[in-house]
């Protein structure tokens, strides 16, 4: 995933809007979980896979109920299975709950699961034994019957009729580039418009109509689209035009699909890959800058798309045009030199074993890239941290910032976190990076724990731009002086400005801040 290079560190769109999850010295939780978990989906639906796991994997360290644990580690074994593909990590997850909470509804889940990550990694013997055992244990539910059905096909081995979850190869990825970028959500309208007239198609139907006008307003009334003022039967339309559809006076190339849900709509452009990345790289990175570091931005972000795309084939969208995903400015914020920069790389995807990667990147690493285990307790081979002097001697690479007690309170206050009066802060742990791992609040209702990154959001990632720091306390607040803008994983988009500066090219780049990749394409 990845900074949004002159603005945001990372995620600041959604998480602004985050409590964080803290616990008191004693294990209290005064956070609610419920939400923590409504938001960590909110971050898988956005691509960002290692967040939502930091998330769940917070509850469960903190959380003082066993039901709330279970079912948290039953969603850290899950995200890894489902999204990161590291499928022996969930049985590690799925056996634990198991053995510790064999009575809990996560149980239950966790069977049923163990089951199906063995059969889709085809050790038929053991996914035979957990679909059975799940059919021992628990012979009244729902899915006794889907059990079955599964252990008598893992009997006979039939690997023909495995469940393949988004294991996709690149020969799927190759069959379908097109990426669907949510670019208005839950709006009360959306305006079209277009150099030419517009072609409304009834995604239900088929059925084609053209528009008497070049632009258009469309609503929703229940459930169903208003299109300038009137009411139709249709819940969801494909507009194309031969010349880019403005939304809300951004334009955009490909389609855009409106659909009505309730009485608001939300507008989706479908777009291939390539003129896709045509709106992204001029808003991730300057487009000024070297030719060789835009092309390592167009491979980096190119693969981070397809990579989201393969595990959202059950949403309406798969990124987001915000920095919930990446920055996507559609025709407008099209370059001539960014432009050139993803035709030069047309294709080309960064692969791990074969499948694509989680290609994070950011703005600065300060000269030591971070680990993800680290920032989010999700392990990925080939984002390892690594000396970075590439990012060291660069323009911000160093900064201060003083943080206020007071001021400090009412940010926290602003996340759901009321401590009464802050009186300081403990900084606990450093990883070999540096950064920061763990941060105590001590205020007059007690000492409060949070994870180095969580403290970093919840006090404003864009002024503490980094946990990579060292501070001075003083009656007043601390001061922080730091390095580095961003969580620090992956490519750090400075240090690969420095790298094509110096003379390497784009593969030299990206095979720097990512550990043992291959290059690959899919043109091939």
């Amino acid at each position: 995933m990845r900074n949004r290079l002159s603005f945001i560190s990372f995620i600041v769109g959604l998480l602004l809007m985050w409590p964080v999850l803290l616990h008191a010295a004693n294990g209290g939780l005064p956070a609610e979980s419920d939400f923590l978990f409504a938001q960590a989906e909110t971050q898988v639906a956005a691509g960002r896979y290692l967040e939502a796991i930091g998330l769940y994997q917070t509850v469960a360290d903190t959380t003082p109920d066993a039901g709330e644990k279970a079912r948290a580690l039953l969603l850290v074994g899950y995200a890894h299975a489902q999204y990161l593909d590291q499928h022996d990590k969930a049985l590690l997850y799925f056996d634990y709950i198991l053995t510790n909470w064999p009575g809990s509804a996560a149980a239950e889940e966790a069977l049923y699961r163990k089951g199906m990550v063995l059969y889709e990694t085809e050790r038929y013997a053991k996914a035979y034994q957990a679909f059975t055992a799940y059919q021992e244990r628990y012979p009244h539910t729902g899915r006794r019957y889907t059990a079955g059905v599964w252990a008598e096909s893992a009997a006979n081995l039939a690997a023909t009729q495995a469940l393949r979850m988004n294991r996709e190869s690149l020969a799927a990825v190759r069959k379908d580039t097109t990426v669907r970028v949510l670019v208005a959500e839950s709006a009360d309208t959306v305006h079209l418009a277009s150099g030419t007239r517009l072609t409304l198609t009834d995604t239900a139907s088929g059925k084609t109509s053209m528009l008497r006008s070049q632009a258009t307003t469309i609503g929703a009334k229940q459930g169903r689209l208003t299109i300038n003022g009137k009411s139709t039967a249709t819940t969801r339309c494909r507009i194309t035009s031969p010349q880019p559809i403005a939304v809300n006076g951004t334009r955009y190339r490909g389609a855009v699909v409106v659909s009505a849900d309730g009485g608001t709509v939300s507008a989706i452009n479908h777009v291939d890959i390539e003129p896709y990345l045509y709106g992204v790289v001029p808003r991730e990175m300057p487009a000024s800058w070297p030719e060789q570091a835009l092309m390592a931005q167009a491979v980096a972000s190119r693969t981070y798309a397809l990579y989201v795309k393969q595990k959202s084939a059950d949403r309406s969208f798969d990124v987001r045009a915000t920095t919930a995903s990446q920055v996507y400015g559609g025709y407008d914020a099209e370059m001539p030199a960014a432009n050139r920069a993803v035709d030069a790389t047309q294709g080309q995807v960064l692969t791990y074993n074969g499948n694509l990667i989680v290609a994070y990147f950011h703005a600065n690493s300060g000269g030591y890239t971070e680990c993800p285990e680290n920032v989010w307790g999700a392990a990925l081979p080939y984002l390892a941290d690594r000396p970075d002097r590439y990012s060291r001697e660069v323009p911000g690479s160093q900064w201060e910032f003083f943080l206020p007690y007071d001021e400090a309170q009412a940010q926290l206050a602003r996340y759901g976190v009321h401590v009464g009066g802050v009186r300081g802060f403990v900084f606990n742990g450093k990883s070999r990076s540096g950064r920061i791992q763990d941060v105590s609040v001590v205020s007059d209702a007690g000492v409060w724990h949070m994870p180095g990154n969580m403290f970093r959001l919840a006090i404003g990632s864009t002024r503490l731009k980094s946990m990579c720091f060292e501070a001075a306390r003083s009656d007043q607040g601390v001061l922080f002086r730091g390095a580095g803008y961003g969580h620090g994983v992956g490519m750090s988009q400075w240090g690969a400005r420095t790298m094509a500066l110096e003379g390497h090219d784009y593969k030299t780049i990206l095979k720097h801040y990512y550990r043992n990749i291959t290059i690959a394409s899919l043109d091939r």
